[in-house]
């Protein structure tokens, strides 16, 4: 008996796994995977598994289990895994439990087929937190990795190459005054609007060819005390995503020189990196014979941006804009799809590496 992708993941759905809480999500995978023959073991809020020959080549099939919170605007209730034809609906569904669903299936698939690889299933905590109990902790107990795929939704599409994600706090600095005497104060507020324009007018040289320039966007701005003091300094954020041929430093004087020197720049987070991984590569053109289609770039962060020195592909059932939204489904139909072409893209594997 084959393991049924769509009726786990109206099981997985109706278990709530906001990032934090992922613990009875994993629990239940463990089961629905013991009952087809494929033993699993449940690290922290995580979920490992491995089938095939300890020393064959090794490929891990990752996704995770955590989701954003359910939020407003629902018109059907969000954990209960409602079907309308083709559709479940449901907070994970989409982002990305159907993954998970579907390389679940494909593992028990692989298992009684009797593959040639070592295949790795991980269904992790804390990707949408960025969080460190998620795959940076489960790699140790994971062994050699040769490749990997990295379930979001995609649209089947497979992804060779993701933008990273850096997070900037900008200061403006001016000099505080009262209002009704502006010649005797530097409105910061203005200072960073200027500043926010040009940032706005630039672009990043482009260097990669999947993924084009990086990109920077200004997304919260703070300042002010009163109404009648002119601000003598304005934060505002910064969100950079960025390419492999940027690296931080650059990025930052990048940024820096065309904010001016009224601002000051530091950097509050760069742990996301960009990935890629060659077009020739295996694990890309197994992913290209699977799927039939040519591998792109995606501007969004994953778990991928964890794995350094693996070659990976992502790739998953579902489309990203469906992601985080109230009324989030996938379709059975790609659910069904989603098995099939993680099981072929492993197979695909072993056979452009010539093993």
């Amino acid at each position: 008996m084959t393991l049924d992708p769509v009726a786990l993941l109206v099981d997985l759905v109706r278990v709530p796994s906001p990032s934090g809480d992922e613990g009875a999500a994993a629990a239940l995978l463990r089961e629905r995977l013991a009952e087809h023959g494929v033993e699993a073991h449940v690290d922290g809020r995580n979920l490992w598994a491995a089938v095939g020959p300890a020393d064959g080549p090794s490929i891990l099939l990752c996704s995770h289990l955590d989701t954003v919170p359910v939020g407003d605007g629902w018109t059907r209730p969000p954990l209960e895994a409602v079907r309308e034809g083709d559709r479940i609906y449901g907070r994970g569904s989409n982002d990305a439990k159907g993954c998970v669903a579907a390389m679940s299936a494909a593992l028990v698939r692989l298992a009684r087929a009797g593959t040639r690889a070592r295949v790795v299933l991980a269904a992790v905590c804390e990707e949408e937190t960025g969080g460190q109990a998620g795959l940076p902790a489960l790699l140790p107990a994971l062994g050699r990795l040769d490749a990997a795929v990295i379930g979001e939704p995609t649209g089947l599409v497979p992804v060779c190459a993701q933008k990273g994600l850096l997070s900037l706090d900008a200061t403006a600095r001016g000099r505080q005054a009262h209002a009704a005497r502006p010649e005797e104060g530097t409105n910061a507020i203005a200072v960073a609007a200027r500043a926010i324009a040009a940032l706005d007018a630039f672009e990043l040289e482009a260097r990669s060819e999947a993924l084009g320039p990086p990109t920077a966007q200004v997304t919260m701005v703070r300042a002010g005390e009163r109404r009648n003091v002119i601000p003598g300094s304005c934060w505002f954020a910064i969100d950079v995503r960025t390419t492999p041929e940027w690296d931080t430093p650059e990025l930052v004087q990048a940024i820096g020189r065309v904010l001016g020197p009224e601002v000051l720049l530091k950097v509050q987070g760069a742990g996301a990196r960009a990935q890629a991984t060659p077009r020739e590569h295996p694990i890309i053109r197994a992913a290209e014979a699977a799927t039939g289609h040519q591998a792109t770039g995606s501007p969004t962060v994953s778990d991928w941006a964890r794995l350094d020195d693996v070659p990976a592909v992502k790739l998953g059932c579902g489309e990203s804009p469906r992601s985080h939204t109230p009324d989030e489904y996938v379709t059975a139909g790609e659910l069904e799809r989603g098995a099939d072409v993680y099981a072929r893209l492993v197979e695909a594997w072993l056979e452009r590496r010539g093993t």
